[in-house]
C-alpha cells in the first residue's frame, strides 16, 4: 500500500503560513536594511474593512491619498463669502489670480474666456447659460467659438449648426495628420464638397445675432484656395486665403449676422479649426468640450498653435472643468491625477502668460449600491486632488461638488422636478445646467466685487506692490456690509 502524504502537505501549508504572519510582524527597518519588501498577507482583509467604513472625511487608505496634505485655505482679504455663495480659493502668490480677468473687464472693449471640459459642458450645457448670463451684464453677443463639425451639433440649443465634408480629429485619438487647434480638435475637408453653416436661434432674453464671423485654418505656402461665404441666405461672396502655413484668422463683419454659411470649392493644404460668432464688444465665451478626455493631454496640441491662437484673440480667463473621466468608483488615491494636472495647467500657464486660470472641481457622481444609487467614495478624494493641483499650480479653484450640495446632490438633482441631472446620474440636464451657471455667476460677481475692493484699499494705502494685488499676511483688512 501507497504511503497517504496528505497530512504532510497540510503540515507544510501551515508552516508556510505561520512564516508568512511571521514576516508581517517583523520591523519594516528591519527588511528595508536587507531591500525587502514587507509581507502584509492581511492588507486585502483590511483594505477592504477601510473601504466599507462610512466615508466622511476624505479617506486615508494608501499611500496614495493626498488627504493629508491638503494645501492651507487662502486667508480672506475682504469679507467672508455671503451666505450660500460657494466662494473662489485663490491659491496665487498675492491672491491676485482672477486679477487679469477683472482687470479687462473694466479696461477692454471686449473680453474672451475659454471654457474648457468633458461631456459634462457638451452641448453648452452650464456653458452656455453661464456665457449668457455674463452678457446680460457685461454685454456681448454670439457663442463663440463652434467647431467645423460636431457629433452633438442637434443637441446643442445655442446655435443651430449643420455640416458636410469633414474629418475630425482630436485629442483623444491615437491617430492625426494635423497639428490639433486651441479646442483639441483640427478638421480635414474629405473632398471640394465640404461646407459649414451657423444660425443664431431666437431665445428668450437672448440676441438671435452678433456681428462679426471669424473662420480659424492654415493654408500651407505654395498652395491657393478661396472660401465662399453668404450672410443671411444673401448672394455668396468669395475671399482667398493666405497661404502662410500657420493658424491664421478670417474675419467677416456685418451690422447683423444672424446665419452663415461657409463652402471650400479648392480644400487642397486647407485644414480648419473653426468658426467664431461674436461681437467687437462685451464677453466672448468658447466652449471647448471634448468627450472622453480628462484634461491632462494639453501638451498634445503644440505650443506655438496655442500661442498663435491667444495671439489672435487674447483669452484673459481660462475656465477648466475635468474628472468625470479620471474618476473610478472605489478608489480614493488620486495623486497621480494631480500630479498630471499640474503639468497640464504649467504647460498652459506658459503659452497664455497673461491669463487667469481658474479650475472648477469635478461634481458629484453617483453609483448603484445594494440597489439604491449613492455618492462615489472617490469623489471626495478626487476633489482633494483637484484643490492640490490648484495650490501647486498658483490658480484659483472652485468647488463645485460642494456648490451642487455636496454628497448626495446627484441623486437629489436626478430625482428632482423637473430633473436638474440625467439618470446616468453623472450628467447635467439644461435646468440643471442653468442652475448652476447661475452659482457661478454669483461667485463672479461676488469676487469682482472683492477685487474693485482691494484696488480701491490699496490705492488709498500704497504699497510696493502693485494695486492689483494684495499680500497674503493679513486675514482681512477690513469688513464689508
Amino acid at each position: 500500500m501507497s504511503k497517504n502524504y496528505l497530512s504532510n502537505t497540510i503540515y507544510f501549508l501551515l508552516l508556510v503560513i505561520g512564516m508568512l504572519l511571521l514576516l508581517n510582524f517583523i520591523s519594516e527597518d528591519f527588511l528595508n536594511k536587507r531591500h525587502l519588501k514587507k509581507m502584509d498577507i492581511l492588507s486585502d482583509i483590511e483594505k477592504k474593512q477601510i473601504q466599507t467604513e462610512e466615508i466622511g472625511a476624505i479617506s486615508t487608505e494608501d499611500a496614495d491619498t493626498i488627504a493629508m496634505e491638503l494645501p492651507p485655505s487662502p486667508p480672506m482679504l475682504l469679507s467672508e463669502w455671503p451666505e450660500n455663495t460657494i466662494g473662489f480659493e485663490d491659491f496665487s502668490p498675492e491672491q491676485s489670480g482672477m486679477d487679469a480677468f477683472f482687470h479687462a473687464l473694466e479696461t477692454k472693449s471686449s473680453v474672451r474666456i475659454a471654457f474648457f471640459g468633458d461631456s459634462f459642458i457638451e452641448g453648452d450645457i452650464f456653458c452656455g447659460d453661464f456665457r449668457e448670463l455674463l452678457q446680460q451684464k457685461y454685454g456681448g453677443q454670439g457663442v463663440g467659438m463652434v467647431p467645423m463639425s460636431s457629433a452633438v451639433s442637434g443637441f446643442r440649443r445655442s446655435v443651430s449648426h449643420h455640416h458636410h465634408g469633414w474629418k475630425d480629429y482630436s485629442l483623444v485619438d491615437t491617430f492625426r495628420v494635423a497639428p490639433l487647434g486651441i479646442s483639441g480638435h483640427v478638421f480635414i475637408p474629405k473632398g471640394d464638397d465640404t461646407w459649414a453653416s451657423f444660425a443664431l436661434p431666437k431665445q428668450k432674453e437672448k440676441s438671435d445675432s452678433c456681428t462679426l464671423a471669424c473662420l480659424f485654418y492654415t493654408l500651407q505656402p505654395g498652395y491657393e484656395s478661396v472660401i465662399n461665404y453668404n450672410i443671411n441666405q444673401s448672394e455668396s461672396r468669395a475671399i482667398p486665403l493666405k497661404a502662410t502655413g500657420q493658424v491664421e484668422k478670417l474675419d467677416i463683419g456685418n451690422n447683423k449676422i444672424n446665419s452663415i454659411r461657409f463652402s471650400f470649392p479648392d480644400t487642397t493644404g486647407l485644414i480648419a479649426y473653426g468658426v467664431s460668432l461674436e461681437d467687437t464688444t462685451g464677453i466672448i465665451v468658447d466652449n471647448f468640450s471634448i468627450r472622453g478626455t480628462a484634461g491632462t493631454a494639453f501638451g498634445k496640441i503644440p505650443a506655438s498653435v496655442l500661442e498663435r491662437f491667444n495671439q489672435l484673440t487674447g483669452y484673459d480667463l481660462i475656465i477648466l472643468e475635468y474628472g468625470l473621466n479620471a474618476m473610478e468608483a472605489e478608489k480614493t488615491g488620486f495623486k497621480w491625477y494631480g500630479n498630471a494636472m499640474v503639468k497640464a495647467i504649467q504647460y498652459l500657464q506658459k503659452c497664455f502668460p497673461n491669463t487667469s486660470f481658474l479650475l472648477l472641481s469635478v461634481s458629484d457622481r453617483s453609483m448603484k449600491k445594494e440597489g439604491e444609487y449613492v455618492s462615489m467614495p472617490s469623489v471626495k478624494s478626487f476633489v482633494t486632488s483637484q484643490r492640490r493641483a490648484c495650490s501647486d499650480t498658483g490658480i484659483v479653484f472652485w468647488n463645485l461638488f460642494q456648490a451642487m450640495g455636496g454628497e448626495g446632490s446627484m441623486v437629489d438633482w436626478a430625482n428632482s422636478n423637473p430633473p436638474k441631472a440625467n439618470k446616468d446620474y453623472t450628467h447635467l440636464t439644461f435646468v440643471g445646467g442653468r442652475w448652476l451657471a447661475k452659482k457661478l455667476f454669483e461667485t463672479f460677481e461676488f469676487e469682482n466685487k472683492r477685487y474693485n475692493e482691494k484696488k480701491e484699499y490699496f490705492e488709498q494705502n500704497p504699497r510696493k506692490n502693485s494695486v492689483h494685488h494684495a499680500p497674503v499676511d493679513s486675514i482681512r483688512l477690513f469688513d464689508v456690509d
